[in-house]
This record gives C-alpha cells, structure tokens and sequence, in this order.
C-alpha cells in the first residue's frame, strides 16, 4: 500500500490551475471587454467604460475568455489529472518525474495537448453563462 500523501498528490498544479487559472480567466475578459469598447467606440482615451456593453457582447468577451484560459494552462491540468490519478499507486512519481513521463510518451509535447480541443470547446460555453453574471 502507498505510504501518506496521497491527499496531497497534484496539489501545486492544482494550485497552478486554480491561482493563475482564474487571473487569467478574469484578465482576459477584462482585456476583451476593454477592447470591445474601443473598437465599437473608436475611442481610446484611457477610460473604457466597459459596464455598458450588451449581454450579447459581454457573452462574446466571456466565450473568448475561457478558450484562451484554458488554452494556455491545460497543460498544468493534463499534469494535475495524471498526477491524481496516481494518487493511490504504489509507485507516486513527484512533479518534476511526472512532467518527464508525460513527455517521454512522445518525446515531445503533444501528450500535454491531447484533449485540448474537446477542452477548449467546452471552455467557451461555459464561460460565456458564467463570467456575464457577476
């Protein structure tokens, strides 16, 4: 049986996901909705006001939002899965070893982007009914 730290198995890149996940979640509906307004208004004066956008167009920003997010941290994700699914092995490989077999797969990259497209797909939907509400 595995020894203790099981509960902690894929705990920094669940950090990861969750800290600058979520920073850039809401950053790049900001950066969107910014620059929604200054090409709808054509003007930038350093003050976008960016309350008065439409449902349709804050839904647009917040779809664009999560594609981005989760285009750029699904790798610490891939991590995050593989390392909780081995929580409860015999052998627990730590961060650092878990980030050498994914890529020995393929001696490559790919293994950290297998998904992504199905991911990324569901990103914007969910997205596009979240972040508008708040």
């Amino acid at each position: 049986a595995p020894k203790g730290g099981a509960f902690f198995s894929g705990f920094w890149p669940h950090m990861f996901c969750d800290s600058f996940g979520r920073m850039c979640y809401l950053s790049c509906y900001e950066l969107n909705k910014s620059y929604l307004v200054k090409r709808r208004d054509g003007v930038d004066d350093g003050v976008n006001d960016t309350r008065m956008l439409s449902l349709y167009e804050r839904i647009i920003c917040a779809g664009a939002s999560g594609m981005i997010c989760w285009t750029i941290i699904y790798p610490a994700d891939v991590l995050r899965s593989r390392m909780y699914a081995n929580a409860l092995a015999e052998y627990r490989p730590n961060l650092l070893q878990m980030v050498k077999s994914i890529y020995a797969e393929e001696n490559s990259l790919k293994p950290f982007y297998r998904g992504l497209g199905v991911s990324v797909l569901r990103a914007g939907p969910v997205a596009a009914v979240v972040l508008p509400v708040y």
